[in-house]
């Protein structure tokens, strides 16, 4: 079922996740977190900007392979409780986040958010997707990266920059692809740790 709907696309009307898409996400991770701190809703600017400005230097190259099939229509958000089966077949539910790109960032939000990221559980799952699917071009390297590497670090920083666009004021970022309030801090603030973390979560690396 995920594999048509990757196979599906690109379609009208959603958003697109491709190369330069992908590579504009630390920029605007950037100007996120100047908008969270001259409104009084961070801490730490410093320590997130260092790590962002690491993200940005490499983007560019990392992004590469975006459109490396599949490439289609995506969830955005997969995860089981998403899918629905009953009396009238299989339904994907929860398309707030659909788009069109590549189809391992849904295999990424599927396997879950983890720090380090669950890479061993990911590659499993592309080379199982890879040939039920038929779909052989699953597991070739992007950006110079093993998929199982590139695929959790771009998923986490495409659901970090969406759910705040998407949540306003009372949403904030999360690597992996859900919002949530960061420990001790009032809803409409957000906390960055000592590891780079934001709401307790840390960014995703692309090395």
């Amino acid at each position: 079922m995920v594999a048509r709907l990757h196979r599906g696309g690109p379609a009208p009307g959603l958003p697109v996740l491709d190369r330069s898409t992908l590579a504009a996400l630390p920029g605007r991770a950037f100007a996120l977190v100047d908008e969270l701190h001259h409104g009084d809703r961070l801490d730490n600017r410093a320590l997130l900007c260092r790590a962002l400005s690491a993200l940005v230097a490499v983007a560019a190259r990392r992004a590469c392979g975006a459109d490396i099939p599949p490439f289609g229509v995506c969830h955005g958000e997969l995860h089981p409780s998403a899918i629905h089966i009953g009396s009238r077949g299989v339904r994907l539910l929860d398309l707030a986040m659909a788009h069109n790109g590549p189809g391992l960032l849904d295999l990424a939000s599927w396997v879950g958010a983890s720090q380090p990221p669950n890479t061993h559980a990911m590659g499993h799952l592309i080379g199982v997707y890879g040939a039920l699917a038929g779909i052989p071009e699953a597991c070739t390297d992007r950006g110079g990266l093993p998929g199982p590497v590139w695929a959790p670090g771009w998923q986490g920083m495409h659901a970090a920059l969406w759910h705040p666009a998407a949540g306003g004021q009372q949403s904030r970022p999360r690597a992996g692809g859900a919002a949530r309030h960061g420990g001790g801090h009032p809803p409409n603030r957000v906390g960055c740790g000592p590891a780079g973390q934001v709401a307790g979560t840390t960014l995703p690396r692309l090395p």
